[in-house]
């Protein structure tokens, strides 16, 4: 009897032993399974958020261009109306000389007249009248110092005329030309517009594609979570894990953490061309601008003048308040402030607002750290 029931007992334990061992293996193999879904999963989410951060940095140097286009449409409307006036005062010039040539035409006639009582005016009528040979010659000669000045004035008169004809004539040339390149830079304006308004979709369809991915891959999370979970009731050992907390880095009377954090209130403000403030909103360099301000440090107003600002870091010495810059050095056209763990805050571009972004899959140029 005492050997059946310990046949038994070795049964049961045998049995027990074998289900812990089947219930490990398979939890195993479903943590296994929800972990490679899971990396496919993100690695599928990486590549629709780095072709949406790609459409992003195409929309922004489309706008960086349409400003650019905007603002030399804007400053050749200027010389177009200056040219335009410049025109109406030379013709006006031009008209006024006419107008004193023909004075002096009339008062030298005038003068004959009155010096003679001749009435026709004319300057053989004036000679023939002479009295002697002696007022003969004294009528030639007033006649020649009379017709000589008349002479000297018209021609100065006509001299001035003919200049301010060729100044007329340059202006309308330029013009011409200033109109020209206006409409070279409306179809260019035009041109940009419609590229824009293509990429828009795009991106709407790279959003939402990424947004989906990002939800599968939390599902996958989760799964992977629960049976880790399962797996660490089973062997019955509880794992501890230790937080390490980010390094504030001090600047001077103010750190990292202070200015992310004084930035992170302005998330959502929208994004305006030329904003400088969150009444306005902010364009990317304005928001840099502002941020830091209020901090007591000064750094220029565009991202040609920021990237000149502070000292230069590389990209694997990144720290949270750095100035980010996307693009080349001749045409720095975005940036941000880096707020850690590969992501930045920034103001991005029209239609959107004050956000934090992921770092990867942007053209990254180079970072600026300011104290």
């Amino acid at each position: 009897m005492n050997k059946r029931i310990k046949i038994i007992v070795l049964t049961l334990s045998i049995v027990m032993l074998n289900s812990k061992v089947f219930a490990a293996t398979a939890t195993n193999n479903n943590l296994v399974i929800s972990q490679n879904n899971y990396n496919q999963s993100v690695s599928s989410e990486e590549t629709a958020q780095n072709e949406v951060n790609s459409i992003n940095a195409t929309i922004e140097k489309m706008d960086n261009q349409i400003q650019q286009s905007i603002n030399e449409i804007y400053n050749i409307n200027n010389q177009i109306q200056n040219k335009e006036l410049e025109i109406l005062t030379a013709k006006q010039s031009l008209l006024k000389s006419e107008a004193e040539i023909k004075i002096q035409q009339d008062t030298f006639n005038k003068r004959i007249r009155a010096m003679y009582m001749n009435e026709d005016g004319g300057y053989l009528s004036v000679i023939l009248n002479s009295s002697g040979i002696s007022d003969f010659i004294s009528r030639v000669e007033i006649l020649k110092r009379i017709s000589y000045y008349n002479n000297a004035v018209i021609s100065n008169l006509n001299e001035s005329k003919q200049e301010l004809g060729a100044k007329e004539n340059k202006l309308i040339a330029d013009n011409k030309q200033l109109a020209i390149l206006k409409n070279n830079n409306e179809r260019q304006l035009a041109q940009l517009n419609n590229q824009k308004s293509q990429e828009e979709p795009l991106l709407s369809q790279a959003k939402a594609k990424a947004e989906a991915l990002i939800s599968i891959s939390a599902s996958y999370k989760a799964q992977v979570e629960a049976a880790q979970t399962e797996a660490e009731m089973l062997k019955s050992a509880d794992t501890s894990t230790n937080t390490i907390m980010p390094t504030s880095i001090n600047r001077g009377n103010y750190s990292n953490d202070a200015i992310i954090s004084y930035a992170s209130t302005f998330l959502g403000t929208p994004y305006v061309w030329g904003g400088s403030s969150p009444s306005s909103g902010f364009d990317c360099s304005g928001f840099v601008q502002y941020v830091y301000n209020h901090f007591g440090i000064i750094v220029g107003r565009t991202t040609y003048e920021q990237i000149k600002d502070g000292v230069e870091v590389s990209e694997n010495n990144l720290q949270p308040g750095d100035i980010i810059f996307f693009g080349t050095y001749s045409n720095p056209y975005h940036e941000g402030i880096y707020v850690g763990n590969g992501m930045f805050i920034e103001a991005p571009r029209t239609g959107e607002s004050v956000k934090i972004s992921p770092l990867s899959g942007r053209d990254y140029l180079t970072a600026r750290r300011v104290k």
